[in-house]
């Protein structure tokens, strides 16, 4: 186990650095890069985690598979973005940042191609705002009918 933790950080051939020493040893610097990147990427998990649990409401659709694709896209950002930065200031796993941006690219790619699923969620949202607006001109007619009474 030793053997795989230690190729991600360069193997035996290679000495990849933390944080700490690609700054110096800036320890104010690092602090606030740590704590600014943890409250953007807890945010990030905590949007997510809503969206992940609005999501299970709504009935399978392509436009769901795609905001699926957009909410992995957004956490593996938040990842690759932020949880990086913390990750390497003690751990230079930089064979293992790789392997995570492989997953950003497969999400971003399958998104890129299937990008019709992006307008199936614009027409889904027209075609609710024409509906809604159809009912509040029917409800208006009701009323007034009600009215003349």
């Amino acid at each position: 186990m030793s053997g795989l933790i230690r190729w991600f950080t360069g193997g035996e051939h290679y000495q990849y650095h933390t944080l700490f020493h690609c700054m110096d040893h800036d320890i104010v610097s690092i602090t606030l890069a740590i704590i600014l990147c943890a409250g953007v990427f807890t945010g990030y998990l905590v949007i997510a985690y809503r969206w992940s649990k609005a999501a299970k409401l709504a009935p399978q659709s392509e436009a769901k598979g795609a905001l699926n694709d957009l909410k992995w896209i957004f956490l593996l950002c938040a990842s690759c973005g932020y949880l990086w930065v913390i990750l390497e200031a003690v751990w230079p796993a930089w064979r293992l940042y790789l392997i995570a941006l492989l997953g950003l690219n497969f999400f971003t790619w399958r998104y890129v191609v299937r990008i019709d699923g992006l307008e199936s969620i614009y027409k889904y949202l027209k075609d609710r705002d024409d509906l809604m607006q159809e009912i509040e001109e029917k409800q208006k007619i009701i009323d007034r009918l009600h009215r003349k009474r």
